[in-house]
């Protein structure tokens, strides 16, 4: 394996990862499931993101990496608290085989050719919003940490680095190490994870509440985009076996705590673009190198639990906004730019509100509101 394919695979798992594992950990803890859970949670993510890459990659001679589904878990941290842990597990088996039957049937592109992108961008800036404002909440409680990391960020964003949060996160580790704010009591070693299995229940509330919001936002936000990502680097992703692989092994692991697995969508330009090989053809070794990377982090995920849990909260809402802030320009402007305005507005406001009714949490109604209020408007699009 050439050294620039071996380096492009890890470095893309590296940024991915890093910036992203910190909502593992939020929503483990809205979830009550402890650091044991949480670590499960991180080796089931990364042990199916790693599996699926090097399978499909190898099968398809395409850079396909795989990943967990950040706005899924963003979605996760704000609605998981309600529910029973086993309950949750069966809203992600059941969001697993709607994406396997989605692959099967061939129907991905049918489905997102009915439903208004704006909504869905909507809800998912929704989503988005409070890890933001909790942000710049944390600032009274750390300034110099989050400020400084904030500041760091868009400095690096002004010289064009492809992945500034990199460095806030860098900054923001000295600055906790510096402090002495590393809580060290668990004690930080090598360890070998020890994974969690806790047998799924289904309970059809949790499925609308927690399932379909994941499955929806999962199918638009990342595996639709990470489809565009290969095709604008020319290749044409199987899409459908995609999906089918995803799905399934999203619904194996579930029982071990891994909510959606999906295509990469921003991490995927490392592997799929020129950073991955001199020539197109090639690039998929790269995928399975970062493939290769998730299982040695599976490997040792009660380590890598055991540091972010470790960390001062202010940091950890510093990196969870800084990490989506990206994400949430580009859904709020998504959302807004087509007219009319209102159905994505109101499911914006809906899904960020918290509401619950029902039973079932803010993201389903938001998507529930600003499908009706297309509808009415004559812009939900027939097939």
């Amino acid at each position: 394996m050439r050294l620039q394919a071996l380096a492009a695979g890890f470095i893309a798992v590296t940024v991915g990862t890093s910036s992203t594992v910190v909502l593992l950990l939020q929503a483990s803890q809205a979830a009550g499931i402890g650091q044991r859970g949480f670590e499960s949670w991180l080796f089931a993510a990364t042990l199916g993101s790693g599996v699926v890459g090097i399978a499909l990659s190898v099968r398809h001679r395409q850079p396909i990496l795989i990943a967990w589904s950040t706005p899924g878990v963003a979605l996760l941290v704000g609605s998981i608290g309600g529910y029973a842990w086993p309950d949750a597990l069966g809203a992600f088996v059941a969001a697993g085989l709607a994406t396997a039957v989605v692959g099967v049937t061939g129907a991905f592109r049918r489905l997102l050719a009915r439903v208004p992108p704006s909504v869905v961008m909507a809800v998912l800036a929704g989503v988005l919003l409070p890890f933001g404002l909790r942000m710049m909440q944390a600032i009274p409680d750390a300034p110099v940490l989050v400020v400084g990391m904030i500041a760091v960020y868009l400095a690096l964003a002004r010289l064009r680095i492809r992945a500034p949060v990199i460095g806030a996160f860098a900054f923001g580790l000295v600055v906790v190490l510096a402090s002495g704010e590393l809580d060290t009591a668990a004690g930080l070693r090598l360890e070998l994870a020890t994974p969690v299995w806790t047998w799924p229940r289904f309970d059809l509330e949790t499925i609308l509440a927690l399932g379909l919001p994941l499955w929806v936002l999962t199918m638009t936000a990342q595996n639709a985009t990470g489809v565009a990502v290969l095709q604008a680097n020319g290749y044409e992703p199987p899409t459908d076996a995609t999906l089918v692989a995803v799905g399934t092994a999203s619904a194996v692991l579930a029982p071990l705590g891994s909510h959606a697995l999906n295509l990469a969508a921003l991490s995927a330009a490392f592997v799929a673009g020129p950073e991955g090989g001199p020539e197109p053809s090639g690039r998929w070794r790269a995928a399975v190198a970062a493939g290769v990377a998730y299982l040695l982090i599976a490997a040792f995920a009660g380590s890598a639990a055991a540091l972010f849990a470790a960390l001062p909260g202010a940091f950890v809402a510093a990196l969870a906004g800084l990490v989506l802030l990206g994400v949430l320009a580009t859904s709020l402007h998504a959302a807004l730019e087509p007219a009319p305005r209102e159905p994505a507005l109101l499911a914006l406001l809906v899904a960020a509100s918290g509401v619950t009714l029902l039973g079932v949490g803010a993201a389903f109604w938001g998507l529930v509101t600003g499908l009706a209020a297309a509808a009415f408007l004559g812009r939900l699009r027939a097939g």
